[in-house]
């Protein structure tokens, strides 16, 4: 299936191959503290998901719903991450601690068009931070 690919430049890129984006998501760490702070895909006119890498993982969320895959509950604290230039704070129980699940969420969504199901997709600023 074909998705946009949006790297933290805001340049955009029509993709067939899916193993592009997994190449894209195993850039270093540092490359997210580059341009925008964050890059994206979109398969849907109205949606996309955002995503960028922070030092202990990945972190991913729908947009415009701020929806994104809670990882571990009993995760304290968060992660602040600059995205356009702003100030975002995520709450660490949204990270995700590897590469290869964030492909594989990000996959299921360019070729089903769905969230994974393995998680609950919850509003990442109706949850509380400890």
């Amino acid at each position: 299936m074909k998705y946009i690919l949006t790297d933290n430049y805001g340049k955009e890129k029509e993709e067939n191959d899916i193993s592009v984006l997994n190449d894209f998501l195993n850039q270093p760490f540092e490359y997210w503290q580059e341009g925008t702070g964050d890059s994206s895909i979109s398969i849907k006119k109205d949606e996309m998901i955002i995503f960028f890498k922070v030092e202990s993982g990945v972190f991913l969320m729908q947009h415009p719903d701020y929806l994104a895959p809670l990882i571990d509950n009993e995760n304290d604290g968060e992660i602040t991450h600059y995205v356009g230039g702003q100030e975002m704070i995520i709450p660490k129980k949204f990270i995700i601690s590897d590469v290869e699940t964030s492909f594989k969420i990000l996959k299921r969504y360019i070729n089903e068009g769905l969230f994974s199901n393995k998680y609950e997709w919850k509003d990442i600023y109706e949850e509380e931070i400890k």
